[in-house]
């Protein structure tokens, strides 16, 4: 049965000042302070400092198949599946096609990619891999992103263009109204993405200069893992958000 939400009276949400439904739109965050720029600002610092003074504790403890980055993944899009779910539940996600649409999407790839980081539960459980699963998988791993690019690189790729400009670019131009007030405003990310947004992007940066300079090292180690991470956070914190937004301005029809 689906849940049915009235208005931000009937609700009981209090409406965020400000002098525009885009504005109020852009202000919306995915909860507290410390969720949305605290804990990614502290998790980027720690990782490259235990990368770079501890690389022993990074190797055993944080960098392993089941060590506490791949977990953290799993967790983290465990939690976002459940968010998403919770939104397709929503009265007024439900009764508009377009955004049940786009957060049955967001459902489907959370659940996708935190079954992806743990193989299905293989990391977690410890099966042996099929002989046959063997021979097309170049990790031997029950997953199907060390099968083909299409599982994997072009989605990330995909999924980290749409960060850098929907979590950088977007939000200042929807806040200015530049986007209007229709569904496309509705979908585009918070102002509070912005930070988890920026490391992303400092990632793809740090990356370019390891292409550029020849004998570089990364400022991280498996520094693509640890892109992933905040790629999934900023997945969660837009899920949140969105999810907030439905008690501060319904959506459009």
């Amino acid at each position: 049965m689906l849940e049915t939400h009235g208005t931000d009276a009937q609700a009981g949400a209090r409406p965020l000042e400000g002098n525009s439904t885009a504005e109020r739109l852009a202000r919306v965050t995915p909860g507290p302070r410390w969720l949305w720029l605290y804990t990614p600002l502290i998790l980027i610092v720690s990782l490259f400092l235990s990368g770079n003074l501890y690389p022993d504790f990074y190797g055993r403890y944080i960098n392993p198949e089941i060590g506490a980055l791949e977990l953290t993944q799993f967790f983290v899009m465990c939690v976002a599946t459940v968010v998403a779910a919770g939104l397709l539940r929503h009265g007024q996600v439900w009764s508009r096609g377009w955004l049940r649409a786009w957060v049955g999407l967001a459902l489907v790839c959370s659940f996708y990619v935190a079954g992806e980081e743990a193989s299905w539960g293989q990391h977690i459980v410890g099966w042996s891999t099929p002989e046959y699963w063997e021979n097309i998988n170049d990790q031997n791993e029950t997953n199907l992103h060390n099968v083909s690019p299409w599982f994997n690189q072009k989605p990330r790729h995909v999924l980290e263009a749409a960060i850098i400009i929907g979590g950088l670019i977007l939000p200042f131009l929807a806040r200015s109204g530049r986007l209007g007030v229709g569904r496309i405003n509705y979908l585009v990310p918070p102002l509070a993405g912005v930070p988890t947004a920026a490391i992303v992007a400092f990632r793809r940066l740090d990356e370019a200069r390891l292409e550029l300079s020849e004998g570089a090292s990364s400022l991280f180690y498996r520094s693509s893992e640890v892109q992933e991470l905040f790629m999934y956070l900023f997945v969660l914190f837009y899920l949140l958000a969105l999810r907030r937004r439905l008690d501060v301005v319904p959506p459009p029809r």
